[in-house]
């Protein structure tokens, strides 16, 4: 299956290593058994791909699958059907899984834990010693403004520094691949574009891939350089866009990003098969459940 967008949806905006893959899923499934008896159906054929060094959104009301397509992105659950190539190897193939990280909805800290502790968590098992985790983890979060708090516990940092923390738990092993499952959804909204231009900053300096989930149209306008919108019951792609070509994370009241806030709306709000060139988006061939 693939995803069609009509020309007037199409922009131009800089990417990472010229563009090359570094995720593609090729009509990914997944149904799950239900209380007495069937199969609920969560995913049906998703396809698209994240290229190198790109900030891709995948955004859908409740219930579309978001999480449990990151879940299957990140070998946490098998699909049903479907291929995903990572860095151009099949899934099946593919070996170097910490190279990938994940930063849930909850910031899952534990509560017993320093900020310190709960970065160096992400180090162990790796055949690193104590002392040479705790100084990764220190450097971690120096970098995401973190300096200081090292020994704070959780019930001692805000919302915004406890996402800093996770942020750094996920980057401390340097992946190359981020998933990210509405990481920002429970922060204040001064907090979350802080969080937003702090993403970047790291992207930035890691030249890493990003993909993550929203449900929130304004936060994957102003973040991602491309949108792939995902319609529920069952989850599938309904639309793809490329967002303004300016410096990411833009603001909210360019009128290109208010444009693109009218679009995706446009494609939130019909989960059907839409006519092709309506409001600057073009139906995925039959999506129809």
């Amino acid at each position: 299956m693939s995803v069609n967008v009509s020309a007037s949806a199409m922009r131009s905006v800089p990417v990472g290593a010229e563009g090359a893959q570094a995720l593609a899923l090729h009509g990914v499934s997944k149904s799950f058994p239900v209380r007495g008896g069937g199969m609920l159906e969560v995913l049906r054929g998703i396809s698209l791909d994240v290229r190198q060094g790109e900030i891709h959104a995948l955004l859908g009301r409740s219930g579309c699958g978001k999480s449990t397509l990151l879940h299957i992105i990140a070998n946490l659950i098998p699909a049903d059907a479907g291929r995903i190539d990572i860095e151009g190897v099949d899934s099946v193939e593919f070996r170097d899984w910490e190279t990938i990280g994940y930063m849930f909805q909850d910031d899952r800290l534990l509560p017993w834990r320093t900020a310190i502790r709960n970065v160096a968590l992400a180090l162990e098992n790796r055949g690193i010693g104590h002392a040479a985790r705790l100084e990764q983890a220190r450097e971690m979060l120096a970098m995401v403004g973190l300096s200081g708090f090292e020994n704070a516990y959780p019930n001692e940092l805000s919302g915004g520094m406890r996402s800093r923390v996770a942020l750094a738990r996920s980057l401390v092993r340097h992946p190359r691949i981020l998933l990210m499952d509405e990481p920002f959804s429970r922060l204040d909204a001064q907090t979350r574009s802080e969080m937003h231009r702090e993403l970047v900053r790291l992207r930035d300096l890691f030249g890493m891939m990003v993909l993550f989930v929203t449900h929130d149209v304004e936060e994957a306008a102003v973040l991602a350089g491309r949108v792939t919108v995902l319609a529920p019951r069952p989850g599938r792609v309904v639309a793809a866009f490329e967002m303004a070509p300016t410096k990411v994370p833009r603001e909210g009241t360019d009128p290109a990003v208010v444009e693109d806030v009218r679009r995706l709306k446009a494609a939130l709000g019909d989960t059907g098969n839409p006519p092709a060139g309506q409001d600057g988006f073009a139906p995925v061939n039959g999506d129809r459940p």
